[in-house]
């Protein structure tokens, strides 16, 4: 569970806290989960950037430009530096994955309180690509509950291309120096593979991805589904 604290200059505090699902089940690494078409499913790592982090206050407010969910209990507490004065909150914007011109940037440049820092970003930047990637996804599975077998998934997705903008409306209309707002940021990992219409197989060679341009298709599909199951209450 991330928290994530969107905090202004006064005591008001708009605290948002990230939460894994999968469907109405709590996610956890490490724990079998059964897919629509009956495929099981366990998953060892969980890693994705979020970027422009933005308040849509009938102007833009920047909370941060990047920032780095695991499946790790992690805690976030980004301050809102311009003044807040009963000012219309419509939506909440961010991006999944790396913006361009902080992608563009090898980790040796950023300070070690970045998360794109070496020492933040271990294994999550590729020299080859000059890239970082945006969304990590690893784990195991099989065909069936009964299938003895067990087959690698990796999802590793980057490149600017796969930077997927999204927008939440939020379920408050005004902020200010006295207000607050708690809520939670949902992400619903099943809807990845049990998106309608859009459904990961992963038994039709949908298990494993880089960014490359053979799996562009995939990386896709991958990010949309990711998207979609992102929510806010």
């Amino acid at each position: 569970v991330t928290a994530l604290l969107f905090a202004s200059c006064g005591p008001g505090v708009v605290t948002l806290q990230q939460e894994l699902k999968f469907n109405d089940q709590e996610f956890n690494l490490g724990q079998d989960y059964t897919l629509d078409n009956g495929s099981v499913v366990n998953f060892s790592t969980f890693e994705l950037f979020l970027g422009d982090i933005t308040l849509d206050a009938k102007e833009d407010v920047l909370l941060s430009d990047i920032q780095k969910l695991s499946g790790d209990p992690t805690k976030i507490q980004l301050a809102i530096n311009t003044e807040l004065k009963a000012k219309s909150i419509q939506k909440l914007k961010f991006g999944l994955g790396v913006p361009a011109n902080l992608n563009a940037v090898g980790p040796q440049e950023y300070p070690t309180e970045s998360p794109l820092s070496y020492i933040n970003s271990d294994n999550e930047y590729w020299s080859w690509a000059m890239g970082y990637i945006f969304f990590k996804l690893e784990g195991k599975y099989k065909d069936s509950a009964t299938d003895p077998v067990l087959k690698n998934l990796l999802f590793h997705i980057g490149l600017d291309q796969n930077y997927l903008e999204k927008e939440l409306n939020l379920p408050i209309t005004e902020l200010n120096s006295k207000s607050n707002f708690d809520g939670h940021l949902l992400i619903n990992i099943a809807t990845i593979f049990n998106q309608s219409g859009n459904e990961i197989i992963l038994s039709n060679n949908e298990n494993y991805t880089q960014s490359e341009p053979e799996f562009e298709v995939l990386n896709q599909k991958i990010m949309d589904n990711l998207s979609a199951g992102i929510t806010i209450e």
